[in-house]
């Protein structure tokens, strides 16, 4: 037969079980919260920084195309050196 003690451990038990389960299904609730979050307020907001992103990207100029722009801008300026050093030249032989 079953005497006291036994009894009371196995409602313990059953208490435990349903006590887990309560938990359970508010650690499933509180996902379910933090998908619909993530879902309505963090993805729009990390669309929007990735399209404002591509947008400021496709605005700056290439990297090689600045890099030529740059040895454009060294060769004129050495011309423009040399031009100078002719002109004093030949203001000075007159």
């Amino acid at each position: 037969m079953i005497d006291e003690k036994q009894v009371i451990e196995i409602l313990t038990a059953i208490r435990n079980e349903m006590a887990t389960k309560d938990d359970i299904a508010g650690v499933k609730d509180d996902i379910a919260k933090i998908n619909v979050c993530i879902e309505n307020e963090i993805m729009p907001k990390i669309n929007a920084l990735y399209k404002g992103q591509a947008a400021i990207k496709d605005m700056l100029t290439p990297r090689s195309k600045v890099e030529e722009l740059e040895d454009e801008i060294k060769f004129l300026k050495s011309f423009v050196y040399q031009m100078r050093e002719e002109l004093q030249q030949l203001k000075k032989a007159q």
